[in-house]
Formats: structure tokens, sequence, C-alpha cells
């Protein structure tokens, strides 16, 4: 009996610690072990014992237990480590947005970022990474290039990174940079920053988040008529406006770059790139304008939203 009660506590721990462990990229796994190699050794420990727990053919006595069992100040501190996880919101991977695009260089030998190169630029730039999926701008922010014609940015960097390019249009113009995950919003005051979707149908968006996945796609100041049947090909749903409708017509632009984004997440960044908003149905997506105005820009920086880093 004594045996029993111990094999079941042994499955009872891996179990747990797979299901903590398991579910952790490897990216996750390498920064905890640099962060705190002690961790990781006493874990290990922990590790062994509950092992040979579980494969011994015969019960172990009371005397081999105590042997191998790790000391109690390792059980404490992996323990500890393990409520760490599980809270909500705590990540021991701290890796940031600004991380991921200190790494892209921008490759061009332009310094001025203006309305003739810049979204090009940083649309090429952006690179497939484990924090932002897609690369937007909104309404607000091409049309600083485009209709006002104000915004130019120089990058003073010898070998300028998309970092760079950000932190250069959000200082030196009315641009800001939101991360409003897994997208990094490139916007201005005016442009509404939560979205006015609606699911309608959670077996299609279920659908959509689980089965489909584009793993790239780039379109630089491209219509709806553009957009539409590339979304629709890849999503497998009705998608509309149907393209050349003239109920597209007033959607803005779209501007953006994705990498690995799901069925779901492609429908968002349209709307937010497109300042339209979408009904979700089953099998059918139904883009709308979004009639939503905010305050026009009266200052340059990055936001200071809960969602900006």
């Amino acid at each position: 009996m004594l045996w029993r009660e111990k094999n079941q506590t042994a499955a009872h721990i891996s179990n747990q610690l797979y299901r903590v462990f398991g579910n952790f990229r490897l990216r996750r796994w390498n920064a905890a072990v640099r962060m705190n190699k002690q961790l990781v050794s006493d874990l290990i420990a922990c590790c062994r014992f509950v092992s040979l727990m579980k494969m011994s053919i015969v019960p172990l006595g009371e005397a081999a237990v105590n042997l191998l069992a790790p000391p109690k100040i390792v059980v404490l501190r992996v323990t500890g480590a393990l409520m760490l996880f599980a809270i909500p919101g705590v990540n021991i991977y701290a890796q940031t947005w600004q991380d991921g695009l200190a790494r892209m260089p921008l490759n061009t030998q332009a310094r001025e970022l203006n309305r003739t190169n810049c979204v090009q630029i940083m649309l090429d730039a952006f690179g497939s990474n484990g924090v932002v999926k897609a690369l937007i701008f909104m309404p607000g922010a091409t049309d600083e290039f485009y209709m006002f014609r104000r915004a130019t940015a120089v990058v003073t960097n010898s070998n300028p990174t998309l970092l760079d390019a950000v932190s250069a249009l959000t200082n030196q113009t009315f641009i800001r940079a939101t991360f409003h995950a897994p997208f990094l919003l490139l916007h201005t005051s005016e442009d509404p920053l939560e979205p006015d979707n609606r699911v309608e149908d959670r077996s299609t968006a279920d659908r959509l988040k689980r089965n489909t996945r584009i793993a790239h796609l780039s379109c630089n100041d491209r219509d709806w008529d553009f957009l539409q049947p590339v979304l629709k090909h890849s999503l497998k749903i009705a998608l509309r406006p149907w393209r050349y409708s003239p109920n597209s017509w007033h959607f803005y632009r779209h501007s953006l770059a994705a990498w690995n984004v799901d069925g779901l997440e492609a429908l968002e960044m349209a709307g937010f790139a497109g300042k339209s908003k979408f009904r979700l149905r089953a099998r059918e997506a139904i883009f709308e304008p979004d009639p939503r105005m905010l305050a026009a820009p009266s200052g340059a920086g990055t936001s200071s939203s809960p969602h900006s880093l």
C-alpha cells in the first residue's frame, strides 16, 4: 500500500512537471537555464528522484527513499518556481517587441524615411520572430505620409535596424508605436486601438485559429480588391464585401507585413490596416467601415497605453 501511494505521487508530480514545462517553447527553457542554473539543477534532481520511484520494480525501503530524495531546500526551491510559472502574467522569457525588431536590419542605404520609401523599407525589413507576428501601418500613420505629407524621419545609426526606424518615427513625427499582441501597430492618436469586431459563430472562430495558418503576407498601400481574394483563398470562408464591390470603397488601403498568423489574426490585422471591423458568422466574415475617429494628432512619441513597451 505504501509503495502504491508513492508511485501515484510520483506519477502525479511528473505529470505536473510535464504539464508546466512541456508547454513552454525551447527558447523559454533556455532562458530559464541562463537565469537560474541552480533552479534547473534542483529540478533535474527532483526529476531523477521521480523517475527512480516510477521505474523501480521492487518497493524502495524508507532508508533508500530518504537517501535518494533531494534535500528539502531543493524541493522548496523547485516548488516555488512551479508556483511562479503558474501565476498569470509572469513570464520568465522577458523578450520584448523591441528585442525582436533590434535584430532586423533595414537593408537600405537611405537615411531619411519619407513618403516615398518609409513604408516599403520597414515592411521589407520585418521578419519572422517569436514575439511580433505583424507590423501594421494604421490609417492615421499612412495619412501622415500620403495625405499630410509631413512625416519625415532621419535614421542616424551606421547599421540601422527596424527598431531604429520605429524609434525615429516616434521621436520625429506624430506616429506612435503600440504593441497590441501579437501585432505592432504604427498609428496616430486618431486611430482606435481596440477593435470593434464581433464573433457570432464560435466554431468558425475556433477553426480559423486552430486549422488556418498564413506563413507570410505583405502588402504596401493595397486596396480591398487585392487583399480580399488572398484572405478568401487562405481562410476558406466567404469574405464580404466581394471583390470589386462598391461597399469596400470606404476602406483604407492596407499596409502590413505578417508572419505565421492564424486565420482569426488575419481578419483582425485586416481590420486594423483598413480601418474596418468585421462580423464573423458561420463560415463567413463581413467587413464594414469603422466610423470611429479619435482626436487629431497633437504630439509625437511612443504611446503611453498599457500595451506599449
